[in-house]
């Protein structure tokens, strides 16, 4: 790699593998990694923060992409549905690089960060608008998907799911469809 030309991109991607390695994140370790002198990394990020905000950015942005992608036609609760299973699938691919992003701060002086999060709670609040009539039912269900996709990000990623009887997967599936169920009638009754 010494001979290509050095891009903030090549410093995203190539900090992505150390954070999958689970390795240390610093401009020593993605210098020693892309065989450059550390101080070059500073002409593209001004400190690691910027650098991790990036990171984040990217990874967001690359997520809802994909995300979009598998919804392209789809709507109702089919799509909110497949929403959460791809966000989940997705994350749990790449475990360690979605529990870097989960842990981060929500940024204020990162704005790409802060529009990649926006970016991706808008995709997901315009799935359920075409569903959810009642604006605080709508609140709601967003949080509960949020809480059980984060939920098996980190209690998987972390091994927290030993027990075979039921897999992962399967209990996901049932928390999601039973939920909807439940704002569904919820949402109902606050339209009489």
């Amino acid at each position: 790699m010494k001979h290509q030309i050095l891009t903030k991109e090549i410093i995203i991607k190539t900090s992505i593998e150390i954070i999958e390695k689970d390795e240390k994140l610093t401009f020593t370790t993605i210098a020693k990694k892309i065989g450059i002198r550390s101080q070059s990394l500073y002409t593209y990020f001004e400190n690691i923060n910027e650098l991790k905000y990036a990171i984040v950015a990217w990874g967001i942005q690359t997520i809802k992409k994909q995300i979009q992608d598998q919804l392209f036609g789809q709507s109702g609760i089919e799509a909110i549905i497949n929403f959460s299973k791809e966000l989940r699938h997705i994350a749990l691919q790449h475990s360690k690089l979605s529990q870097f992003i989960l842990l981060s701060t929500r940024p204020t002086d990162y704005p790409a960060a802060n529009d990649a999060f926006k970016q991706l709670r808008n995709l997901l609040y315009k799935l359920l608008e075409s569903t959810f009539q009642n604006e605080s039912v709508r609140i709601m269900v967003s949080r509960c998907l949020r809480d059980l996709i984060i939920g098996d990000i980190i209690n998987i990623g972390t091994g927290w799911f030993t027990d075979e009887t039921i897999p992962p997967e399967e209990s996901f599936d049932k928390f999601i469809q039973q939920n909807l169920a439940a704002f569904q009638e919820m949402d109902q009754k606050s339209k009489n």
